[in-house]
Parts: C-alpha cells; sequence; structure tokens
C-alpha cells in the first residue's frame, strides 16, 4: 500500500476513534445552538428582571412632566421644585435611581442641551431608549407649533414587510429572506474559520509532539519527509470532513422531520420555503473546495511551523503572520456582506489567504461564474507553491534540535538544493 495512504489511515484512525471525537461530533450541532439561541435568551431573561428607574429633573417649564413613556425596564419618575446641585448630593449619598436626566438650558431645549448623570456608565439600550423619547417629545410639540395633527399624521404612517422573491434561471421565483441568507453568509465563513484553525493548529501540534519526543528520527529511517507531512495533512483532512458531514446529516435529518411535521403549519411552512430557495447545492460544493482549500494551504504552512520549532512557545513568532489575513478575512465580514459585488469583496475574495473566508460569504447572494472559478484557481495553485515551500521547511527543520530558529534561517533552507 502507498506510504501516504498508509499515515492517512493511521492519522484519521488515531482522531477518529477517540471519546472526545466522537461525542462533539454528535453534540455538535446542539452546541452550535446553544451558542446562537443561549446568549440571546439569557440576555432577554436578565433584562426581565432588572427595572431601571430615572429621575427626571426638568424645571425649565416643566415641559418633560410625563411625557416620556415607561418601558418594561425603564420608568421615568419627575422630581419638581429640586436644584440639580442638591438633587445630585441626594442621588450620591441615598441612591435609588439609575441615573437621572436635566435640561441645561432654562429656555429651550433639544436633544444637546439634554444630559444624563448616572453612577456607572450608561449602557447603548438605555441610552438609545431615552434619546428616542426625547425626541419624540420634541416632534410632538414641533406639529402642535406648525398646527399639524398629529393623530392624522400618525394614521398616514405605513409599515410596509417587503417580501422578496429569488429568480430562477428558468424564471420560476421562489420566496427568499435576506436575514436567512445574511445569516448563512455569517455561519459558513464561520465554520471554515474556526475548522481551519482548529485542525491546523492540531497539524502543528502533532508535527512539534513527534519532534520533541524524537519519534519522528525513527519515521524518517522508512518514509520521505514530504510523505510524512501530507499524509498528516490529508489524514486530519479527512477528520475534519467526517465531523463536518456528521454535523450536515443529522441538521439535515432534523430539519426534514421539522418540515414533515409541521406541514399544516402555514408560518412554518413560509420558513421551510425560504430555506429550500437557498442554493444549498452550490454552497456546500463551495463550503467543500474552500475549506480543503484553505487547510491544506494553512495546513502545510502550520506543518512547516511545527517542524521549524522546538517547543509550542517558539511556533508564536509565526503563527501570527501566517495566521493574520485568515483572521482580518474573519473581521471584515461586515463590509463585505454590506456590499458583496464591491471592490473590497472582490479582491479580498481572488487573494488566496482570504478567498476561502470572504468568497463563501459571497456565494449566498450569487457570484459570476467566472469570479469563482478564477478565485478557486488562485487558491489552488498557491496550495501547491506552498506546499513545495512548506516541504523544505519541514525536511530540514524535523530534525534540527536546540537551535531558535529565525525567519533569516527559513530562508536558508528554501535555498537549499534537493
Amino acid at each position: 500500500m502507498n506510504i501516504i495512504a498508509l499515515i492517512i489511515k493511521r492519522e484519521y484512525l488515531s482522531r477518529v476513534r477517540k471519546k472526545s471525537f466522537i461525542i462533539m461530533t454528535l453534540l455538535g450541532p446542539i452546541l452550535m445552538g446553544a451558542l446562537i439561541i443561549g446568549p440571546t435568551y439569557l440576555a432577554s431573561r436578565s433584562n426581565d428582571d432588572d427595572t431601571k428607574v430615572i429621575a427626571v429633573l426638568d424645571n425649565a417649564q416643566n415641559r418633560f412632566e410625563e411625557k416620556l413613556g415607561n418601558s418594561k425596564n425603564i420608568q421615568f419618575v419627575y422630581i419638581k421644585n429640586k436644584a440639580i446641585k442638591d438633587f445630585y448630593k441626594e442621588f450620591v449619598q441615598k441612591g435609588g435611581f439609575y441615573g437621572y436626566l436635566y435640561n441645561s438650558d432654562a429656555k429651550n431645549y433639544s436633544l444637546d442641551s439634554i444630559s444624563f448623570v448616572s453612577e456607572q456608565q450608561i449602557s447603548l439600550q438605555v441610552k438609545s431608549y431615552i434619546s428616542g423619547q426625547i425626541s419624540k417629545k420634541i416632534e410632538h410639540e414641533k406639529l402642535q407649533q406648525l398646527g399639524i395633527d398629529e393623530a392624522k399624521l400618525n394614521s398616514a404612517k405605513t409599515e410596509i414587510n417587503l417580501k422578496t422573491l429569488r429568480m430562477g434561471h428558468n424564471g420560476s421565483t421562489q420566496k427568499s429572506s435576506s436575514e436567512l441568507i445574511t445569516a448563512i453568509a455569517y455561519l459558513g465563513p464561520f465554520l471554515i474559520y474556526m475548522f481551519i484553525l482548529l485542525y491546523g493548529v492540531q497539524i502543528m501540534r502533532g508535527v512539534l509532539e513527534e519532534k520533541t519526543s524524537r519519534i519522528v528520527e525513527v519515521i524518517i529511517s522508512s518514509v520521505k519527509p514530504f510523505q510524512l507531512m501530507m499524509g498528516k495533512i490529508l489524514g486530519i483532512a479527512l477528520v475534519a470532513l467526517t465531523q463536518f458531514g456528521t454535523w450536515t446529516a443529522l441538521t439535515s435529518a432534523i430539519f426534514f422531520a421539522s418540515r414533515i411535521g409541521m406541514a399544516d403549519n402555514k408560518a412554518a411552512t413560509d420558513i421551510f420555503e425560504m430555506v429550500s430557495s437557498v442554493p444549498w447545492t452550490s454552497f456546500v460544493i463551495c463550503f467543500l473546495f474552500y475549506f480543503i482549500g484553505g487547510y491544506l494551504l494553512y495546513g502545510a504552512l502550520l506543518a512547516a511551523i511545527g517542524s521549524a520549532a522546538d517547543n509550542e512557545t517558539d511556533t508564536q513568532q509565526f503563527m501570527m503572520p501566517v495566521t493574520l489575513p485568515l483572521i482580518v478575512s474573519f473581521i471584515m465580514l461586515q463590509p463585505v456582506l454590506s456590499n458583496p459585488t464591491g471592490s473590497l469583496a472582490y479582491w479580498m475574495s481572488l487573494f488566496p489567504f482570504t478567498s476561502p473566508v470572504v468568497m463563501l460569504a459571497r456565494v449566498p447572494f450569487g457570484v459570476p461564474w467566472y469570479e469563482l472559478a478564477l478565485s478557486m484557481l488562485f487558491l489552488a495553485a498557491s496550495f501547491v507553491c506552498l506546499t513545495w515551500i512548506a516541504a523544505k521547511i519541514y525536511r530540514t527543520g524535523i530534525l534540527m534540535y536546540g537551535k531558535k530558529v529565525s525567519y533569516s534561517e527559513l530562508w536558508k533552507w528554501l535555498r537549499y538544493r534537493d
């Protein structure tokens, strides 16, 4: 049997047989759902019991009096005939209020003349709510001054729930959801980002462990360094694909079971129709390609880093420059998704070190085939070139001990002749 195949088999079986792998593979979809839904649920629960009482000091014409609307978590208490300095002393000494509002202009007031004082930093949610209530109050007074009937104006206001449809190649249309597409455009790149880092670091640590334990000296006597490196990279890639395939199968089974069970529910049917409108086939194919391509690209470099270092601390100086483009691509998802066809999204989806994350984020919105083909070509070509570079570093570094490696030293290794 081929030597690389034997190494792949060893790397694959040694990992998939672990109890931790089996448990995480089965519980992965549940944990992912909890990670998405849990914080939102906990935040809503924490807000239910946290009522903030805000004092309103408006001695200038009492224009605030009884005009600011309370919410479930924010209540306004109006204080009359109380100087700001006196109330501040009472507020600081006795407490009882989350904060207090006052108008610094005795004649007029606007959003610029109103201040909020609190012992703690006001949250964005509370600030937004207070500003909104004051804006409504000022707007109400301006309408009265202009002689406009506010009730008629409010009755004329209309909110439109825009229905979005996606057109197929044959001209047929399906319900779609921009929110759902955006969520998928975030989730797919997040999984690629997580998988590349998670399994790429496994390669580096595996190589480093074999080097420091001197096991590699025995292995190298039977196989070539390049065969060992490629077998390790491909074996761990199969582990990642096994885990992702299991997650996909479990999620699909849950989806179809839910669809059958809620066939009579119109709201659920609309949701299932919108989910079905997503181009899942092209998305999954692109996911697999960009995951494999990105993983092989970064995995080869991380294997080279593991071979060049003597301990995990020494790897840090090389890891940041290598993984920085991947981290930047994930950070830049927000501006990319705001304009998926813009120049930023275009160039980042072609650059091989950022394309696995950025191009996959663009796929749900629709990408011209020639851009997709060009991006894939650049990624594949970069993998071939970088694997050659990583192999030259790996074959020298894997047997190098007791010397702290620098970038200049790596450059010397690259110039060694075969």
